[in-house]
């Protein structure tokens, strides 16, 4: 659907839920709230609600398919701290260091570090596949896990919003080197914006929305997103008949 085409399924959806009160909404508010329902469905698919034994793989191709297209891979500095090289998530750098990517990562799928050892002589980079995990402190104790350049395998963990490679291979005296790595994340969509027709468009704090873009999700997941958005107007509004209809989306998403 265009930006416009989600407006009208949203007024005429959520009219069409409550024969008691209807309230016209703005192009503002509407742009506000589909672009929170678009959160709230992205956030569904990185965390589901409901997990079940068997479906990873279902799971994961569901992901990619209704995220594909905010789904990227980049090359990104990786900057050495002690026993750790270290990429700042909320500010990814180019391979040079200093040139900031003009992209914005919202959740990291995976990564794969170009690492070299000069304590086996080694100084060409090679990739190496990074094994995120939650603790350090339980991993390193932990004999089966360890970074290892033999393996081609190297442990990491998420903190203060840093990805931090452990680069101390136990069968080496010195700290295997990486300069950069491949990361594949989901990136921060777009905002939905409908400013055009909203006479000279609309200020967005400092900013100033004046121009129509489109939903980056694919076509198939623009229903469910004006659903969601439907549903989060519907918790303004006073209607007997609204919590039954509300039941079928909130079986699938969390909403407070």
């Amino acid at each position: 659907m265009t930006v416009e085409e989600m407006h009208y399924e949203f007024m005429v959806r959520f009219n069409s839920q409550s024969s008691e009160q209807q309230k016209s909404y703005l192009i503002p508010e509407v742009d506000q709230l589909l672009n929170n329902a678009m959160d709230m469905f992205i956030n569904s698919k990185v965390y589901p609600r409901f997990s079940q034994i068997g479906s990873a793989v279902e799971s994961t191709n569901r992901i990619i398919d209704d995220l594909r297209t905010i789904i990227t891979t980049k090359n990104v500095h990786v900057n050495t701290v002690g026993d750790y090289g270290e990429i700042e998530l909320d500010r990814l750098l180019n391979p040079d260091g200093v040139t900031p990517l003009d992209v914005n990562l919202k959740y990291l799928i995976s990564a794969i570090a170009f690492v070299s050892c000069d304590g086996c002589n080694n100084n060409e980079p090679e990739e190496m596949q990074v094994n995120i995990f939650r603790h350090y402190d339980k991993i390193l104790n932990n004999t089966i896990y360890n970074t290892s350049y033999n393996w081609k395998e190297i442990i990491a963990i998420i903190e203060d919003n840093k990805l931090k490679l452990y680069l101390k291979d136990p069968n080496y005296t010195t700290n295997l080197i990486c300069a950069n790595a491949n990361i594949k994340f989901i990136r921060k969509p777009l905002r939905i914006c409908n400013g055009a027709n909203f006479g000279t468009g609309y200020y967005l704090g400092s900013v100033l929305c004046n121009t129509t873009d489109d939903c980056e999700l694919p076509e198939n997941t623009h229903n469910e997103i004006v659903d969601l958005a439907v549903m989060l107007a519907a918790r303004n509004v006073s209607s007997s008949t609204m919590p039954i209809k509300q039941q079928s989306l909130q079986e699938q998403f969390t909403i407070n």
